[in-house]
């Protein structure tokens, strides 16, 4: 019983260290991709994909040294047996190890909160947004667009069209 109870702890330690390599090793290189399981899950990182990869590669020289702990520590218990002394380093490193991962995770998310929030992309065109409700179809914007009436100057059309100031572009030519 004690040979198979030391034989499970040995391997799960080890998995568990294998897995946080690999997890800090695709953190690092920017490979791991945004999800809702592994990594830095902070609402700050998961805002977007660039700020996930930041918050992971921050993370990921603690995980590295926390998982790199634990496959060591596994292999020891599995070396010195189940004696005092293994069982003593196999808990310490252990602890050590998930110290290592928990402070990854807390830089991470730390960098991840301070990039600053990027703003939504404004449709439409600067001067549909702040354009009168008459002159454009929907007031928040993006009715020139939708309606083909943006110049490449960023200007709208129905805005200089009809008088409002600001508009960059030029009235559409009369087809008369």
């Amino acid at each position: 019983m004690a040979l198979a109870s030391l034989i499970i702890v040995c391997a799960v330690v080890i998995v568990a260290g294998l897995a946080a390599l690999v997890l800090g090793w695709r953190g690092l290189r920017g490979t791991l991709p945004r999800n809702r399981y592994v990594g830095v899950r902070t609402p700050a990182a998961l805002r977007d994909d660039e700020t996930f990869r930041l918050a992971n590669r921050v993370a990921a020289p603690p995980i590295l040294a926390g998982g790199a702990i634990a496959v060591v520590v596994g292999c020891c218990l599995a070396a010195l047996g189940g004696t005092g002394t293994g069982w003593l380093i196999t808990g310490i490193g252990v602890l050590g190890a998930l110290v290592l991962i928990v402070a990854g995770g807390v830089l991470g998310g730390r960098a991840a909160a301070a990039v600053p929030e990027t703003a939504p992309a404004a449709s439409g065109c600067a001067t549909c947004s702040s354009a009168p409700a008459g002159n454009v179809s929907e007031p928040s914007g993006g009715g020139c667009a939708a309606a083909g009436l943006c110049s490449a100057a960023g200007g709208c059309f129905a805005a200089t069209a009809t008088g409002a100031s600001g508009g960059e572009g030029t009235a559409p030519p009369d087809d008369r």
